[in-house]
């Protein structure tokens, strides 16, 4: 009920949570081979933290790509939980803590890729109807 009466922090919620993921994208993607725990942390914390800023100073464009982004996510996350091969962030994370980064599985990064083109998709639809709402208004 809170967030309903306060739309831009609503949405600065919302952008924290997209930022957390994003920031799980970006470790997954890109920064495993740094192998630290704290940066893993930093980047995720960080993303949010930004995310929630621009959520709530850019509310309705942060509304839709926050959207997509976690629909994006929670796809392919529920497919990966039905297919397999989407390994879990958080073992992810011990892994390159642990110096095992290299046991994460190809299939991640196809997840990722699906991740990526999902949310482009998403964007451009959100974007349109957004557009079209406004136009007949």
């Amino acid at each position: 009920m809170l967030l309903v009466k306060f739309n831009k922090f609503a949405a600065a919620v919302i952008g924290a949570w997209a930022g957390y993921i994003l920031g799980l994208f970006l470790n997954d993607l890109a920064l495993w081979p740094i192998g630290l725990a704290w940066v893993f942390w930093l980047v995720n914390i960080g993303c949010a933290i930004v995310c929630a800023v621009l959520a709530y100073n850019f509310f309705n464009p942060a509304v839709i790509l926050g959207t997509a982004f976690i629909g994006a996510y929670a796809l392919m996350r529920g497919i990966g939980m039905y297919a397999g091969g989407f390994q879990n962030e958080y073992t992810i994370a011990t892994e390159i803590g642990s110096g095992a980064a290299d046991n994460i599985l190809w299939t991640t990064y196809a997840y990722l890729v699906g991740i990526l083109i999902m949310f482009i998709v998403g964007s451009i639809v959100q974007f349109k109807m957004f557009n079209k709402m406004k136009e007949e208004n």
